[in-house]
């Protein structure tokens, strides 16, 4: 087997399926790891291991009318579970298939093959079409399993942050000496993964490990991350389009309601959002308050932040009665901007760059914005704008 394997690493299959997932993944900048809400100093594990509620019997109905494998519906889901987590359409994260064939099938070893799996959709897809879609990209990423992990890892930078695993009942049922025994896992205490789902099926019911980096995540994080994915899975075993899913159970649903009652005394404090912003400054310095991807500030870094963008603006004359107008991109600095303003104490005004230039020049005048806070790459949306710009 491992001779083969390395002779694979110079054949025309291992060519061709680079080629496959360099056109998949390469140039992807999905980053579909949940949100980090800790910073431990040192790295450490846990996992979570939860029964949940459908029956293998409710699954293999769905999937043979819709003629897919069981492990699809179940990537579906945790696919659709990253996208909602990120706020996107897409998601990107690494999956596995047992690797074996007819020449290694009275064998033992470990022959699992590690890939990534690229899925996207639109909100109005039909729940059944997005799970064929991908039952066929499974499908086809393993008929280019000749191109190993760790070299997508090297050549295309593909994260290896966030694992999906189907086991289906290989961990719980066995044979040996043609006897059949059970089989208990030992949940690995580190790994490479920042998340980590496998998913067994006992008898008619399905049971969930999760292991996390327990000094990035707190552990009711992980537990909402295994409730949301069950909820998806029930969802997309009785709706019919993706925009009918409701990512919280009824019991839940009430509880949001009830926030929406916002009749209440005003209590006239004359506190203000900086008023707020600033305790918290001093008393949680080092926790994060602004999260976009991959980048993150805590409460301290985001004060010293729009403090010196809030300075440039008073040098500028932002102040009382004045407006400054912000166009920017989705990213963190919409957040830090929009305080700096504040900081300031001018009022802020946010475009939408997605608005016909029309209605942006329209809104900057009738503002009276005398600056303009900008991505450097959305020159030339606005162009009746005659004030100072600051990119």
């Amino acid at each position: 087997y491992s001779e083969r394997e390395a002779k694979s690493l110079k054949s025309k299959e291992y060519q061709e399926a680079k080629d496959y997932y360099e056109k998949l993944v390469g140039g992807i900048e999905t980053d579909s790891t949940p949100v980090e809400d800790k910073q431990d100093k040192d790295v450490s594990y846990a996992n979570i291991r939860k029964e949940i509620k459908i029956t293998d019997k409710e699954v293999k109905s769905l999937t043979k009318k819709l003629g897919i494998k069981t492990s699809s519906f179940f990537l579906s889901a945790f696919s659709y579970l990253l996208s909602k987590v990120n706020m996107e359409n897409e998601s990107l994260f690494l999956t596995v298939n047992n690797g074996r064939d007819e020449s290694v099938i009275h064998s033992f070893g470990s022959y699992v093959k590690t890939y990534p799996l690229y899925l996207n959709y639109q909100d109005e897809d039909k729940i059944s079409d997005y799970l064929k879609k991908t039952n066929d990209e499974v499908i086809e990423n393993v008929k280019h399993n000749t191109y190993p992990f760790a070299d997508m890892n090297k050549d295309l930078g593909v994260s290896a942050d966030v694992l999906f695993a189907y086991q289906g009942d290989y961990f719980y049922k066995g044979e040996l000496n043609n006897r059949e025994v059970e089989v208990t896992p030992l949940l690995r205490k580190d790994g490479k993964e920042k998340l980590a789902i496998e998913l067994h099926r006992l008898n008619d019911e399905y049971v969930i490990w999760l292991e996390y980096r327990s000094d990035l995540y707190e552990e009711s994080t992980m537990e909402q991350i295994i409730k949301i994915y069950e909820q998806i899975l029930l969802e997309f075993l009785n709706k019919k389009n993706l925009n009918d899913i409701n990512l919280v159970d009824e019991k839940e649903e009430e509880l949001l309601e009830s926030f929406n009652v916002i009749d209440a005394p005003y209590i006239g404090d004359g506190r203000t959002v900086l008023d707020e912003f600033l305790d918290c400054v001093k008393k949680y310095p080092d926790n994060l308050a602004v999260v976009f991807k991959d980048h993150k500030y805590t409460y301290k870094q985001v004060d010293e932040i729009t403090t010196r963008i809030a300075n440039e603006l008073i040098k500028r004359g932002a102040g009382k009665e004045k407006v400054v107008s912000i166009l920017i991109n989705k990213s963190e600095y919409i957040v830090l901007a929009s305080l700096a303003v504040v900081k300031s104490g001018a009022g802020y005004q946010p475009l939408d760059p997605s608005y016909p230039q029309e209605r942006l020049n329209f809104m900057v005048n009738d503002s009276s914005a005398i600056i303009l806070i900008r991505d450097d790459n959305l020159d030339g949306i606005i162009t009746e704008f005659k004030g100072q710009e600051i990119l």
